[in-house]
């Protein structure tokens, strides 16, 4: 069966403290991958600032996009 990779990520730490918008992200990718029979694997980045910031710099991302590149990740 196939897995949708559900990447989660808040802007902030102060939302990822209180919890805002990190259980919804979850939630949505898990029902989107309920919808199209996949299992599901969540990658939580937690409270991280785009801005200015490359992939680099955020260790779940980096670990995801290499495994994108490598194909292991194709969902």
């Amino acid at each position: 069966m196939p897995t949708l990779h559900i990447y989660t990520r808040v802007s902030t730490a102060v939302q990822a403290d209180e919890g805002m918008s990190l259980d919804t992200q979850r939630e949505i990718g898990v029902q989107r991958a309920k919808d199209l029979g996949f299992e599901h694997e969540v990658w939580n980045e937690g409270g991280r600032s785009s801005n200015h910031e490359s992939v680099d710099k955020r260790p779940v991302l980096s670990q995801v996009y290499a495994k994108i590149q490598s194909g292991e990740i194709k969902h």
